[in-house]
């Protein structure tokens, strides 16, 4: 078999190779590996067909080959000393019951409600967006409607109607130290 024959039978081998991948016939990590036999044995046989009429464009392409790779190299490495010096003075500390808005960590000193048990999706979201007006957006009056609106659901469980009742307290609280 001349290279070129080589050449053309590994290039239809990639071909099939995908064409079985796509279908399912041929795991993943199976295919990685043919595949990279496949190009291995059409680069040599293009590598064999390239050698007899250039062999100094050849040299030259591998000299800029290895230039361009060790450019690589050198462009990775000093990727990873910036992130390896610059990110951690960037990076903050969460203090516990806070949270991060951006670039600054804001301290709570207000635990975060625990989320209603035995509830469904819509009693939940309710509870979180109480949570949030209550604690995030410092509205209590938002928050008090929506524990409102959550406290007359049916089928509310007694422990998370107890829940509900504490944060409209403390809602309550929230609203008195502002004077409304």
């Amino acid at each position: 078999m001349t290279a070129a024959e080589e050449r053309d039978q590994a290039l239809r081998d990639i071909l099939a190779l995908e064409a079985q991948v796509d279908a399912g016939e041929i795991p993943p990590n199976a295919a990685r590996r043919l595949r990279a036999e496949y190009e291995q044995a059409a680069a040599d046989a293009i590598n064999r067909l390239d050698e007899p009429a250039k062999p100094a464009a050849r040299r030259r392409r591998t000299r800029e080959a290895r230039t361009r790779a060790i450019a690589y190299l050198g462009t990775l490495a000093a990727a990873g000393i910036a992130a390896v010096v610059v990110l951690p003075a960037a990076v903050q500390q969460r203090p516990q019951n806070g949270f991060v808005t951006g670039n600054e960590v804001m301290p709570s000193n207000t635990p975060a409600a625990p989320l209603p048990s035995g509830t469904g999706a819509a009693d939940t979201a309710l509870w979180m967006q109480a949570n949030l007006q209550l604690f995030a957006q410092k509205d209590p009056a938002a928050a008090l409607r929506t524990l409102d609106q959550l406290g007359q659901r049916p089928g509310l469980p007694e422990l998370t109607r107890q829940d509900v009742d504490a944060m409209i307290a403390t809602a309550q609280r929230e609203l008195a130290k502002e004077g409304r």
